[in-house]
């Protein structure tokens, strides 16, 4: 798996206010189809429209597909265009022991749920979803103490990398190599190509603002706990969940100090007790 840099987070391009929903629904409904056509229809509310997140690869998306699709559905599940918008939601809190001895009698890959223990079948480098957790810990404690929000129901997933299209490099430090130098690692920075993957943290909907105070912490903790299990999970003797509690743990300090950094010394305390209040 190749991640590039730490964190993507969604471009917002528009939002359409509720009092003006009616018209945008008018002209655009036709656009959503399937059973999205009949929620949205039924729901017509504010809109926000983001750049879209890239699905990871066709090579990987395969390589999911035979790892874990029942071998019957694996043809099928190849060219089922639902798994062509493929992003995996990277649950580090989470098993998904005890299983179904029932086989499965679909697959799809649309927000395919990475566990712990799927990590553990991959026989991976563990220092790559150790990185994971760690940003996972400095996002979280940005959220809380950078921006002031609870963070809830947001979600960590991995995707592919922007285009290198929307990442412009001016012409003129491409037009002053020498006929014997290459370019293209510096059009497409450093190489870097619509295929490599990189973490995502979206869907800010139902956050809600926090203190800088015990209610802060009580909101945070709240909000951690009913969210999906993103997070790695404390006081685990699986040395491989605790090795990634540990990495979010450390990631989760190192922001929380810096963003509370000049704060009064109960202030910057917050972010060691919030984490406290996770363990309990």
């Amino acid at each position: 798996m190749l991640l590039r840099g730490e964190l993507s987070i969604p471009k917002c391009h528009w939002y359409v206010a509720s009092k003006d929903h009616a018209e945008w629904w008018q002209l655009h409904l036709n656009m959503f189809r399937g059973e999205y056509h009949e929620v949205y229809q039924a729901r017509q509310g504010d809109v926000l429209c983001t750049e879209r997140i890239p699905p990871i690869s066709k090579e990987l998306r395969h390589a999911i597909i035979d790892k874990w699709c029942p071998e019957q559905l694996r043809e099928s599940a190849k060219i089922n265009e639902t798994s062509q918008d493929c992003l995996i939601r990277v649950y580090l809190g989470k098993r998904r022991f005890p299983r179904s001895t029932l086989p499965p009698r679909m697959f799809s890959l649309r927000n395919f749920n990475l566990c712990v223990d799927m990590i553990e079948e991959l026989d991976c480098n563990m220092d790559e979803y150790r990185a994971i957790a760690e940003t996972m810990g400095q996002a979280l404690a940005h959220l809380h103490w950078t921006v002031g929000t609870d963070a809830r129901d947001v979600e960590f997933v991995l995707g592919g990398a922007r285009p290198a299209a929307e990442i412009p490099i001016p012409f003129s430090q491409l037009d002053q190599a020498t006929a014997a130098q290459t370019t293209w690692k510096k059009a497409t920075k450093d190489g870097e190509t619509h295929s490599a993957v990189r973490l995502w943290l979206l869907d800010f909907n139902q956050c809600r603002p926090i203190s800088k105070d015990v209610e802060g912490i009580k909101k945070a903790a709240d909000a951690v706990f009913g969210n999906d299990p993103y997070y790695p999970r404390p006081l685990c003797e699986n040395m491989t969940e605790q090795g990634l509690w540990n990495a979010f743990q450390a990631g989760y300090m190192a922001a929380g100090t810096w963003a509370l950094e000049g704060e009064e010394h109960n202030v910057q305390m917050l972010p060691k007790r919030c984490l406290e209040a996770h363990v309990l």
